[in-house]
């Protein structure tokens, strides 16, 4: 065997070993990504949950989510400072939704999930007394989105 042949070999192992490198990164990616959506889909899924209990466990502050999506007005000034901060909570998690369904993390049903209570919710006089007065802190990508939706929905 000459030496042209042995570095034609080495080159041909070379090429094997950087072939099975990009398999193997391209594997670690994907999974890297699986485990992206996951986390951001259990994230997501949390923060809604850690909002229901919050009501489920304070009857005080669930008493100040039924009047107030209904009337707001209806509210002392302590808990439409209450009511305020809840709202706040609620849409800043599903902002945090949307921005990780827009990057790609958040499978279409979740999404369409979290639409729909943008509707239920957001729809109401309570939520709207929020929105016109404090949507402006929010991204303006998801104020667009939901007046969107809620532009479609009353249509």
């Amino acid at each position: 065997m000459n030496w042209d042949a042995i570095g034609a070999i080495g080159e041909i192992l070379g090429a094997i070993a950087v072939l099975v490198t990009l398999v193997y990164l391209a594997r670690q990616i994907h999974l890297n990504t699986n485990e992206i959506r996951a986390s951001r889909v259990e994230g997501t899924l949390r923060d809604q949950s850690t909002y229901n209990r919050m009501l489920a466990e304070d009857p005080d502050l669930a008493r100040i989510y039924w009047i107030a999506v209904d009337d707001v007005e209806k509210l002392s000034e302590d808990d439409k400072r209450r009511w305020l901060h809840l709202c706040s909570v609620m849409l800043r998690n599903s902002e945090i939704a949307y921005y990780h369904y827009r990057q790609g993390h958040l499978p279409d049903p979740i999404h369409l999930s979290r639409e729909k209570w943008i509707r239920r919710f957001m729809g109401t006089s309570g939520f709207r007394w929020w929105w016109k007065q404090y949507s402006d802190v929010l991204d303006p990508e998801f104020v667009e989105y939901v007046d969107r939706v809620l532009a479609d929905d009353a249509t």
